[in-house]
């Protein structure tokens, strides 16, 4: 059986001979409920409608990254789609 130095065969390796253990405090349901909304949802009350203008920056920026790319890369895209269609369509 291993032993840290200040412990006697009886006790707990977590308890010195000073120390008694301490009981946590329980909560009960209600009060478990009641600090998550204290807690947690305190302040971030949100209308339904979310939140509108950050998605309609990421569209804006979606679009213009779509055109930024097709701009300079419109020959190469076309030619992979193409070669990519003929792979298919000679199979057949």
């Amino acid at each position: 059986m291993n032993q840290t130095p200040n412990q006697t065969p009886n006790q707990t390796p977590t308890q010195t001979p000073t120390q008694t253990p301490t009981q946590t405090p329980t909560l009960t349901t209600a009060a478990f409920d009641r600090w998550v909304h204290l807690t947690l949802l305190a302040g971030r009350v949100r209308d339904e409608r979310g939140d509108v203008p950050g998605w309609v920056m990421v569209t804006v920026m979606t679009a213009m990254l779509v055109v930024g790319i097709g701009a300079v890369a419109q020959e190469e895209l076309e030619a992979l789609l193409q070669g990519a269609l003929d792979r298919v369509t000679s199979s057949w």
